[in-house]
């Protein structure tokens, strides 16, 4: 401006074209520096001269030394000093240096384009975490977009490759012929590692990864983790790694796979609307357990029948008749452990109709 007014152009005509009032212009030619400017830039020369003196001061210490040389301010004002002009300590920990991310090793093919087709065309994973007084639990699950059915999860008490590793088999043993599947999840180790991309060649699975930071690109699955978060996990303080473990597998089986309604499946359940449910898997589920499978012993059979809700004074024998048709629609161990009973009973085996015991 003050070019502009050695030139000949009015002081007023350059305002108004700039769009600036006349009164704060002739303040500033006055005063260029404020008081307040110059009071901030006395307490930074404070501040930098104790840290070069005392560079494994903190900024706490240092704004003690600089009240002391006549600079008065607040922790917090040194602080914010300090952070603007990136004075710290030499022994804080590094500030500004960001680990770069690792390369992915899968290309991300969803885009976050959540729908399927049909089943075991596209599985989400992801791995959460919880604490309880014994430590950490953390729980490794696998969706189909299909179906919204959680195919296959794995928990255990580290985060190793191997608790991805054991969710993938397990989904896999669960579905049978996956080949060409797309299982999608975020930039984790344990996605990454040689031991999961060994696992997804072995079963002829194509990986895809999403970007790094992006948790949207893996929003589905994310939700599903939201609704264990609120449902399971934060509902109270859990004691024990096996009590928190009993909690989310009971949610997944019996609230999520077949009480929770989805507006997406038209209003059923995920074990309803899972089209891999047929006769077939109702043969496979009456055959007879692998040699390592015995079936489970009698008072644990009782208790998987009351919570089947099966009533409990009836013979064995009848309620096993009764809960033949529906062992399509359990989990596969419950399937396993019943499935020779059934079996059994159709073939005229006798089944001791002994009622359990029952408490005081």
């Amino acid at each position: 401006m003050k070019e502009l007014a050695t030139g000949g152009i009015p002081v007023t005509v350059t305002c108004r074209v700039l769009k600036l009032a006349r009164q704060p212009s002739y303040r500033w030619l006055e005063r260029p520096v404020t008081d307040a400017e110059f009071e901030q830039a006395t307490r930074a020369n404070a501040l930098f001269d104790a840290h070069r003196e005392d560079p494994e001061f903190g900024y706490r210490f240092l704004a003690d030394e600089a009240r002391s040389a006549g600079s008065g301010m607040a922790d917090r004002t040194a602080w914010r000093i300090c952070r603007d002009n990136n004075r710290w300590s030499v022994f804080g920990k590094k500030r500004g240096s960001i680990k770069k991310a690792s390369p992915p090793v899968h290309d991300d093919l969803v885009r976050r384009d959540f729908t399927a087709t049909g089943p075991n065309r596209l599985w989400l994973t992801d791995i959460t975490e919880h604490a309880t007084g014994e430590g950490k639990l953390y729980l490794c699950a696998i969706k189909d977009v299909f179906s919204k059915r959680i195919v296959g999860y794995s928990i255990d008490t580290r985060m190793k490759c191997r608790l991805a590793v054991t969710a993938l088999d397990n989904a896999v043993a669960w579905r049978g012929h996956v080949d060409g599947c797309i299982l999608h999840s975020d930039r984790g180790s344990q996605f990454r590692s040689r031991k999961f991309v060994r696992a997804l060649d072995r079963h002829r699975i194509v990986g895809s990864i999403g970007r790094v930071g992006a948790a949207g690109d893996n929003a589905a699955m994310e939700s599903f983790f939201s609704l264990l978060q609120k449902n399971v996990l934060d509902r109270r303080a859990w004691a024990t790694r096996e009590e928190l473990r009993i909690a989310i597998v009971a949610w997944i089986e019996r609230t999520y796979h077949r009480r929770r309604r989805q507006a997406s499946l038209g209003r059923l359940t995920p074990v309803v609307d899972d089209p891999h449910l047929g006769p077939d898997h109702l043969n496979q589920s009456l055959g007879d357990p692998p040699p390592h499978r015995r079936p489970l012993p009698r008072r644990l059979v009782d208790e998987l029948l009351q919570c089947l809700h099966v009533p409990v004074r009836q013979p064995l024998g009848h309620r096993l008749d009764r809960l033949a048709p529906a062992v399509q629609h359990q989990p596969p161990q419950i399937a396993l452990a019943l499935g020779p009973l059934i079996l059994a009973r159709h073939r005229g085996e006798h089944i001791s109709h002994e009622q359990p015991q029952r408490g005081p």
